[in-house]
């Protein structure tokens, strides 16, 4: 049978490395009439048997890592191995800023990456797609739109929303809208942020992008970053200062922790932590932390750990301390 078009016999490399990627790997060799069949039943397409040999050495030629055999022929290599997608899928799994139908999509399109063996290994992960996620539909365009304003180095200005009252729907937070000068995008703890410097009183926070509506690029020219910050802000370590995300100031912080609780603080704050002293049982640590993200770790780990520096926060968990001892009486 002769090829059907010219469009068809154009296309037919592309849907043969198609083919390929899909059914084939070193432990499922295609045949010509194989690769014929899933031609005609995926695509439509009717070639002649003769001219699949001929595509196949066009796309070897160019680079492709294909195996040709007497028993058949397969993709040696691709783009991205079993274990770097199932790494990509596991945090799209975990992100919890990327909707539910997104997160779909993308994990389709990674599982269509790997081979046979890796698709039938990941067919049951949608059944945990479904968790705690934003509903926000446009988080990747709030994404695009916000990096387009740090590569151009302009202001934007968005309405930042919060769950107020029992409808469980986001409302504005504020009467007017942020403008804000933005500087950089990150994901942490499953979230996506913006980090930037508010223009109402020239601090530097960040907003979670899934509570971000009406974001609009100013025609204004973003500000340096302000002197007083300038001089000390670093990226990593403010990130690492604040394993909540929670705004506010960073300071140095004191603990006395017992020694097994050590290597929590390093997960939660880095490998910027101090020992000052130790006995046999007990560290006193310094680090640099922000000062409700030290709060919300005194409060959650108020057993193990005691918050020694510095007194304005130390006063406030211990008012933290009375007020639950007063829901909770013993």
């Amino acid at each position: 049978m002769s090829e059907t078009s010219l469009e068809t016999k154009t296309l037919a490399p592309v849907r043969i490395l198609e083919i390929l990627e899909l059914y084939s790997d070193e432990h499922h060799l295609l045949t010509h009439d194989e690769i014929l069949r899933h031609l005609d039943h995926d695509y439509n397409m009717v070639l002649e048997r003769k001219s699949i040999g001929r595509h196949l050495q066009n796309l070897i030629s160019g680079g492709y890592d294909i195996i040709t055999t007497r028993k058949g022929s397969y993709l040696a290599s691709r783009n991205f191995d079993n274990a770097e997608l199932r790494v990509l899928i596991d945090n799209v799994l975990f992100s919890s800023y990327i909707n539910e139908s997104h997160a779909q999509q993308l994990i389709k399109k990674l599982r269509n990456m790997g081979d046979i063996a890796f698709r039938s290994q990941t067919r049951y992960v949608y059944e945990i797609v479904r968790r705690n996620r934003t509903k926000s539909p446009a988080i990747f365009y709030t994404a695009e739109l916000i990096g387009e304003a740090i590569e151009k180095k302009k202001r934007i200005s968005f309405v930042f929303n919060r769950v107020i009252g029992t409808t469980m729907e986001q409302e504005p937070e504020w009467d007017e809208p942020v403008i804000v000068d933005p500087y950089h995008l990150v994901a942490k703890n499953g979230w996506y942020y913006l980090i930037g410097v508010d223009n109402r009183d020239q601090t530097i926070t960040n907003y979670r992008l899934d509570k971000i509506t009406d974001l609009r690029i100013l025609d204004e020219d973003r500000k340096d970053l302000p002197e007083n910050i300038k001089r000390t802000f670093n990226l990593d370590t403010y990130l690492a200062a604040r394993p909540y995300m929670y705004q506010g100031e960073q300071e140095r912080v004191k603990f006395r922790i017992i020694k097994p609780v050590l290597d929590d603080i390093i997960d939660e704050f880095g490998k910027s932590v101090s020992i000052l002293e130790e006995s046999d049982h007990h560290y006193i640590v310094s680090f640099v932390a922000g000062r409700y993200d030290a709060e919300e770790w005194a409060l959650k780990n108020g057993h193990y750990a005691e918050i020694l520096e510095p007194k304005h926060i130390r006063d406030r968990v211990v008012k933290f301390v009375k007020e639950m001892k007063e829901k909770y009486p013993v």
